[in-house]
């Protein structure tokens, strides 16, 4: 979309509204830092919400940060091969009569054929990229409308076809961009989001809030497109790729048919209108699935025992897939001759719970979760029935009379006790074990809202002690050694992120979101260095996650120069000259790129020619402060209100740098 585009829509939406003192590309931020907090904050520290306040302790790395199953903006990231189809049906028969369909997409490359959706029979309608235009086409037929005018790389961009009577339509940011008669007939198919059946087609980047309306041409004229989710109106055939999981929103509630691993993200074309707080947008933690065991523990006490008594287990969890073809701990207090209580995925992921009592009661859901959505999952005794749910529906049952025992094993979320056994692999968010009460006897609406500590809860994880916070909500941040929040040297806010100067201090995070590509970008922040220029490497931010050469790395070099580079060789820019920086002073840094050329600006000051970059920036993880390495070339200061914003250049020219904290919406 061009900012021009963009400010028309922002400025529209604003006027209908309340005021709005935020960011108004908010939804192109992927990562926004802004080192509040209190002095010393890390993202290490788990507690216990329950009135118990069970000591938490974590092995390994656990991850803490604002990822979370709970708000409304969302959009689904496709790559080769993955897609997701509903059945045919007639709502999906739009024969000759309006229709339209429309999403919001964002692209992160294009190849020969880029679908958007598509229904699966001969004539069948098809919205598609294809050769730099943007077409709708009748399915092994013949196109019928093409337009000039496409989705740019890395920008979210809202697209429409709609026929109203004879005449059909292509929209581009609500201008129409091409028009043309068309009276034929577009037969009923299974309908298809991201691919076609055979992987010849697939769309890179994401969608969001897909809708199709049978019998109604929703728009006839240039309009300002939605600038809230789309939702169920008159005529609704499906609306998707607008939830926490994979799920048609309209009323016909199609079921729909996963193929391989498009995932969900909170990447969205939608800006919240107030600031993300990670007690009411809740947060979780991520556990890597290696063998180092990563999990985390509570001592035992006679609250985590599930006796004879009724009980709730549940949490949000959101699986990448089972790394070892085993079994992913979620709530686990077994040991060899201490059975008690084993919740869990199993290796075809399925939900699996077992009771002990004198003997195994194992279940086994009926549905297995799929992987890069966030699923609710419960595990319940209710008398002496035995109940698991996915998403608020019993998915098993079984028969449990008797007492378990009460050892003295702690309980493991997450892990088990035993290496290479039960990693889970994903993020958890909200477990609350409740013991004398099952809080689910029945099928229920799933919680919109970070789970509280009702009656009976004895222990409650809800994930939201992370010290250095993502206000984009995307990230979870991995403080590595000692870095963390100091409050006594700062820019803006009550704090920024100290690194020591201990070689190994960093921070990491890791999402698809954070993949630029080929498009433009913006990376800001600002930099207080206690050392400099002393003949040490610093590293101020690395792509890489091994002797990769598509990442981005900016650091400075044993020469003194500040450079920017495309992995481990390829240098794309010298970019400031060292001797230009001094210690004990805050200076702004930021890097754009707009439509393959790059510029550095130091305190709104461009420091560089306008350099020719098509790189393709492919990482989806970032080490802030310091390398990829486990140690070594980290920064000795401070780093506050880190910005990745993604397919837009905020800068292009010198600019007066922030005169205040960053926007957190």
């Amino acid at each position: 979309m061009s900012l021009a585009s963009r400010k028309l829509i922002q400025a529209t939406a604003g006027a209908a509204g309340a005021a709005d003192t935020g960011d108004d590309d908010f939804a192109n931020v992927v990562l926004l830092l802004d080192g509040d907090g209190t002095s010393g904050d890390a993202n290490n520290t788990f507690t216990d919400s329950s009135t118990n306040g069970f000591t938490v302790t974590e092995t390994g790395s656990v991850v803490q940060g604002s990822f979370s199953p709970y708000g409304d903006n969302w959009s689904n990231s496709f790559g080769s091969n993955n897609y997701y189809t509903a059945a045919s049906d007639a709502s999906f028969n739009l024969g000759t009569g309006d229709f339209t369909v429309e999403a919001w997409v964002n692209p992160t490359q294009y190849t020969t054929f880029n679908y958007i959706c598509t229904m699966f029979a001969t004539g069948g309608l098809t919205f598609y990229v294809t050769g730099g235009t943007l077409k709708v086409r009748r399915y092994f037929v013949a196109d019928v409308l093409s337009s000039s005018t496409i989705p740019e790389i890395g920008e979210w961009t809202h697209v429409a076809a709609t026929r109203s009577g004879t005449t059909l339509r292509i929209f581009v940011n609500g201008v129409q961009t091409a028009t043309t008669t068309d009276s034929t007939n577009y037969a009923q198919g299974n309908f298809a989001v991201g691919n076609d059946s055979t992987n010849q087609a697939p769309w890179y980047g994401n969608i969001s809030n897909l809708r199709v309306l049978k019998g109604t041409a929703l728009y006839t004229s240039n309009f300002t497109p939605p600038t809230s989710p789309l939702t169920n109106i008159t005529n609704t055939s499906i609306l998707t790729a607008q939830s926490n999981r994979f799920v048609d929103n309209s009323s016909n509630g199609h079921a729909l048919t996963i193929n391989n691993t498009p995932k969900v993200t909170p990447f969205s074309p939608f800006k919240d209108d107030d600031a993300r707080d990670i007690t009411t947008d809740g947060g979780s933690a991520y556990f890597n699935g290696t063998v180092s065991q990563n999990k985390l523990y509570l001592a035992d006490a006679t609250p985590l025992s599930p006796e004879g008594d009724d009980f709730t287990i549940e949490a949000w969890i959101y699986t990448k897939g089972s790394a070892f073809s085993d079994y992913q701990g979620i709530w686990i207090k077994w040991t060899a001759g201490n059975q008690e209580i084993f919740f869990s995925l199993d290796p075809s992921l399925k939900v699996y719970g077992v009771l002990y009592i004198g003997g195994n009661i194992n279940l086994t859901s009926t549905n297995a979760i799929q992987p890069y959505t966030w699923n609710h999952v419960a595990f319940t005794r209710n008398g002496t029935t035995l109940t698991l749910w996915i998403n608020g529906n019993s998915e098993a049952t079984a028969t449990a009379s008797g007492t378990v025992i009460n050892d003295t094993d702690p309980v493991y979320v997450g892990n088990y006790q035993i290496t290479g056994f039960y990693e889970f692999n994903g993020y958890i968010s909200d477990v609350r074990w409740v013991k004398g009460t099952a809080v689910y006897t029945s099928a229920f609406t799933l919680p919109t809202a970070p789970l509280t500590a009702i009656t009976n809860t004895e222990t409650l994880l809800s994930f939201q002690d992370s010290g250095i916070y993502d206000r984009s909500g995307i990230n979870n941040v991995d403080t590595v050694s000692t870095a963390q929040i100091d409050t006594a040297v700062t820019k803006y806010g009550t704090g920024s992120i100290e690194f020591s100067g201990n070689t190994t201090d960093k921070l990491v995070v890791s999402s698809p979101e954070l993949v630029l590509g080929t498009g433009d970008f913006t990376i800001e922040f600002w930099v207080y260095f206690n050392s400099i220029n002393d003949g040490n490497v610093y590293t101020l931010l690395d792509g890489r996650t091994s002797s990769d050469t598509t990442a981005l790395v900016i650091a400075q070099e044993s020469s003194g120069a500040w450079t920017s580079r495309l992995g481990d060789s390829t240098l794309v820019n010298e970019g400031w000259n060292s001797a230009t920086f001094t210690t004990g002073t805050w200076y702004h840094i930021a890097i754009t790129r707009e439509s393959g050329t790059t510029r550095y600006f130091k305190d709104g000051t461009k420091t560089s020619a306008d350099l020719s970059d098509t790189g393709n920036y492919d990482s989806d993880t970032y080490n802030i402060g310091g390398r990829y390495a486990t140690s070594g070339n980290s920064i000795n200061g401070f780093i506050d209100d880190f910005r990745i914003t993604k397919g837009l250049a905020r800068y292009t020219t010198n600019f007066t740098p922030p005169t205040a904290a960053l926007p957190k919406f």
